[in-house]
């Protein structure tokens, strides 16, 4: 910490000390004082006392919240012991990691054991064997992190279409054309046969045997799905709507299959016919799945009340892609924010000013207060909205309200630590105001001992 937080805790200790020699309580009288005084200013205490740059403290915060790594100073980022229970709690950690530690293969193997693809924060080992064989094993698809020539290793892409065929994506060239990982791959997802090689997909013998593992998947008398009927499409993109890609150009033309397809898949659109990637139902349809799909769909439907509006409700930051006149709209920018308080920052400046809006995003998301406008910042209701669901949105409040105990005490209960974003005259001023307490109650008891002592002389 700072010098002016070693300030603060020493007022801290001081507002606990009698004033001086003859306020001094009997000692039962004293604990009690400072028991009391202590659970009144805990929130305090913790943000003043308990600092990110002690190691045995930041530990005990790890073993439940690993990402709480992310505060604690350079030092102890550099604490193996702590980074290594930080990343067995949440391997997503390992991005707070330092360099130092990111390139440790033992807290690297650890961290890839439950997720492969934090091996992006292990860039230095992204070209060792045995890291990227660990990191395909638990999630196939880690193999897109891998160095240009581990993802030409026959030995570690045969392991990541193992895990997850969708990892043929990620294989060089040379190997997504090779007939035994391109069935491999297959085998463990059908679907994965749209990363093959144009040789593997043309293939009469691997098209053969994609229609064998079509027809398992399917449990249905199927051919090949160029050829099969619309019965058997309907069916294979209902199971996976990419399946689109594999069927004629004629059931590509057939709206009812290419609704089923994206009503599984939004991003199936884009194997329909042209006529339908511009059909209303479709794009429609598309964006309730995934309402990032507005991106690609035609302009004309980005200026489209329902569409833009079943893609927020899908998806609240889809609002990015709508047109200016829809990020103006009070309706659909509500459900965005709704949905994700994030999407405040793409409505219009008019409704990053609005308190209905702005209170939407900040129920959602308190940080979402970075968003709204300077007088969104600095209204007491929507401070307080965004501080009771994250105490660390106090950091986006004005100065004024900064300085508001009363702010400052829900942003503390929410968050202990948000307490580092109040402004150091209220902190102070808190800690004064707690001193002259603790004063007035010492000398009131003392007066009382005084008194009873005096009666107990003439008695």
């Amino acid at each position: 910490m700072g010098s002016a937080s070693s300030v603060k805790v020493g007022l801290l200790e001081e507002a606990m000390k009698p004033a001086n020699a003859s306020d001094v309580m009997s000692v039962k009288a004293a604990q009690h004082e400072v028991k009391r005084l202590r659970g009144k200013l805990r929130p305090l205490m913790v943000c003043l006392t308990e600092t990110w740059g002690c190691s045995k403290w930041v530990l005990e915060k790890v073993k439940y919240d690993g990402f709480a790594l992310q505060h604690a100073t350079d030092a102890v980022r550099n604490d193996r012991k702590v980074v290594l229970l930080a990343t067995r709690q949440d391997p997503g950690a390992l991005a707070f990691a330092s360099a130092a530690l990111r390139k440790d293969r033992k807290i690297v193997k650890e961290a890839l054991k439950r997720d492969g693809m934090v091996l992006k924060y292990a860039e230095l080992l992204q070209d060792d064997s045995a890291i990227v064989k660990r990191a395909v094993k638990t999630t196939g698809c880690a193999l897109r992190l891998a160095s240009t020539r581990l993802r030409n290793s026959r030995e570690i892409v045969e392991l990541a279409v193992q895990q997850d065929g969708n990892a043929l994506r990620y294989a060089s060239d040379s190997l997504t054309g090779h007939r035994g990982i391109v069935e491999k791959a297959i085998r463990q997802e059908w679907g994965a046969f749209q990363w093959a090689s144009e040789k593997m997909r043309t293939d009469p013998a691997m098209l053969a045997l994609h229609t064998e593992i079509v027809k398992a998947a399917l449990d249905s008398p199927a051919s090949a799905l160029p050829n099969a009927d619309r019965e058997i499409v309907m069916k294979a993109v209902l199971h996976n709507g990419h399946a689109l890609q594999f069927a004629s150009e004629e059931l590509k033309e057939d709206v009812v299959v290419v609704l089923q397809a994206v009503r599984n898949n939004g991003e199936a659109i884009v194997h329909a016919c042209d006529a339908l990637w511009s059909h209303s139902d479709v794009c429609l349809a598309a964006v309730e799945q995934n309402g990032m799909i507005l991106e690609k769909i035609p302009d004309k439907y980005r200026a489209s009340i329902d569409h833009v509006q079943a893609a927020c409700r899908s998806y609240g930051m889809a609002l990015h892609f709508a047109n200016k006149y829809l990020r103006d709209h009070d309706v659909v920018c509500a459900d965005a924010v709704r949905q994700n308080g994030d999407a405040l920052q793409y409505c219009s400046e008019r409704l990053r000013d609005a308190p209905p809006v702005v209170k939407f995003a900040l129920e959602q998301n308190g940080l979402s207060l970075r968003h709204a406008s300077d007088g969104m910042r600095d209204d007491h209701e929507m401070v307080i909205a965004a501080v009771t669901q994250n105490g660390h949105a106090l950091q986006y409040a004005s100065k004024r309200l900064r300085s508001d105990w009363t702010i400052v005490e829900v942003a503390a209960a929410t968050n202990p630590d948000a307490l580092q974003y109040a402004d150091d005259d209220v902190l102070f001023q808190r800690l004064e105001e707690s001193r002259a307490e603790v004063v007035q109650n010492q000398m009131t008891q003392s007066k009382k001992i005084s008194e009873l002592r005096a009666a107990l002389n003439k008695g």
